[in-house]
C-alpha cells in the first residue's frame, strides 16, 4: 500500500501540531449533550468567556490550509470517545435538498440505528454497521452554496436542532459564504506542524520501514 495511507494518523499520539485546538475538540466531543460535565470541563479548561465557551455550542469549524491533520483530527477524536462518524463532502450535497434529504435525518437521531433503518443514503451505508452516538464530518463547507436556497441557510437549521455533534470542516474560515454559519459554530482553526515535529515523524515512519534519515537532510526542506 501507500505510505501516505500505511502510515495515515491512527490514534491521537500521531496528530502532530495543534494541541491546543485538538485538546478543545477532544472536550467539546465528549462533553457534549451532558450539562454536568460541560460545567466541570469548563472549570478544568479555565475557559474565558471573553474568547468564547465552545461547550454553548453544537457545531465547531475547523478550518486551516489542506493537509494540517483537520479531517484526521475529527475522525479520530469522534471514535476515541465512542462515536459512530458519518463523513460527507459537502459539495456533494450544496443545496437544500441534498442535505435535507442525506442529512436532515441524522441530526436529529442521537444513534445510527434509525437513519440506518430508514435507508439513510448509500454514503450513510458504510457506517451503519457501527452502534451508539453518532458524529457528522461535514468536509469542505466552504464549497456549499450560499444564499436562502443554498445549503449553507439548511445547515445552520440543522446546527441549531440538531442532537448529534457536527463538525465542519473548511479551508478558509473567512469565505463570504461562511459569514453566516460562522455565527453558530466555534472556530478551531489549525496551523502546520513546525519542522521540529514533521521531522520526527518522518524519522519514525523510516524506522518503521527498515532505514533512517540524517535529521540534518530533512530539515534542510
Amino acid at each position: 500500500s501507500l505510505w501516505v495511507d500505511k502510515h495515515a494518523p491512527k490514534s491521537r499520539k500521531d496528530l502532530m501540531g495543534n494541541g491546543q485546538q485538538i485538546n478543545q475538540l477532544d472536550a467539546w466531543l465528549k462533553c457534549f449533550g451532558d450539562p454536568s460535565r460541560q460545567d466541570a470541563e469548563r472549570r478544568n479548561m479555565k475557559v474565558d468567556p471573553k474568547k468564547g465557551d465552545i461547550f454553548k455550542f453544537k457545531s465547531v469549524l475547523l478550518s486551516g490550509p489542506p493537509g494540517v491533520g483537520k479531517s484526521s483530527a475529527a475522525q479520530i477524536i469522534a471514535e476515541q470517545h465512542g462515536y459512530s462518524v458519518i463523513q460527507m463532502n459537502a459539495s456533494d450535497v450544496r443545496n437544500k435538498a441534498g442535505l435535507r434529504e442525506h442529512i436532515s435525518p441524522l441530526t436529529t437521531n442521537q444513534s445510527l440505528a434509525a437513519w440506518c433503518g430508514g435507508g439513510g443514503g448509500s454514503s450513510s451505508q458504510q457506517a451503519c454497521s457501527g452502534s451508539g452516538k453518532t458524529c457528522l464530518v461535514m468536509d469542505e463547507v466552504d464549497g456549499m452554496s450560499g444564499g436562502d436556497r443554498g445549503g449553507t441557510t439548511e445547515l445552520i437549521e440543522m446546527i441549531k436542532h440538531t442532537k448529534t455533534p457536527i463538525i465542519c470542516i473548511a479551508n478558509d474560515a473567512y469565505c463570504q459564504k461562511l459569514k453566516s454559519l460562522c455565527n453558530h459554530t466555534f472556530p478551531l482553526k489549525f496551523g502546520k506542524p513546525i519542522k521540529s515535529q514533521v521531522s520526527k515523524r518522518i524519522e519514525q515512519i523510516a524506522k518503521s520501514e527498515g532505514f533512517s534519515i540524517p535529521n540534518a537532510i530533512v530539515l534542510e526542506k
